[in-house]
C-alpha cells in the first residue's frame, strides 16, 4: 500500500483543501486520490499531476517507491523532505 500523495503533502504541512486549491479539485476529490492510491487503484496521470501540484518527484526502483519532496523556500533555494513509501 502506497501513500506517497498523503506523504508529500504532510510533510508540506497541506492540508486537503490547500492541496485541493493547488490541483483546482474539490477536496472530496483529493481525498479520493488519496484513497486510490491506498487502494492502488489510482491512474499514473493522477499520481503525476497531484505530485507536480506538490512539488514533489515519485521515483521506483526496486520494491518500494521513493519520494523526494522540493519546496522552494522564499530566498528560492530547495528545500528537501526525502522518505520512503510504506
Amino acid at each position: 500500500m502506497s501513500e506517497t500523495i498523503r506523504q508529500a503533502r504532510k510533510a508540506l504541512r497541506l492540508t486537503i483543501r490547500e492541496l485541493a486549491d493547488r490541483l483546482e479539485v474539490s477536496a472530496a476529490a483529493v481525498s479520493q486520490m488519496e484513497k486510490s492510491e491506498a487502494d492502488e487503484t489510482i491512474k499514473l496521470a493522477t499520481l503525476r499531476r497531484a505530485h507536480g501540484a506538490l512539488g514533489s518527484r515519485l521515483s521506483v526502483s526496486g520494491s518500494a517507491p521513493s519520494l523526494q519532496v522540493l519546496e522552494r523556500r522564499e530566498d528560492g533555494s530547495p528545500e528537501n523532505c526525502t522518505g520512503r513509501s510504506r
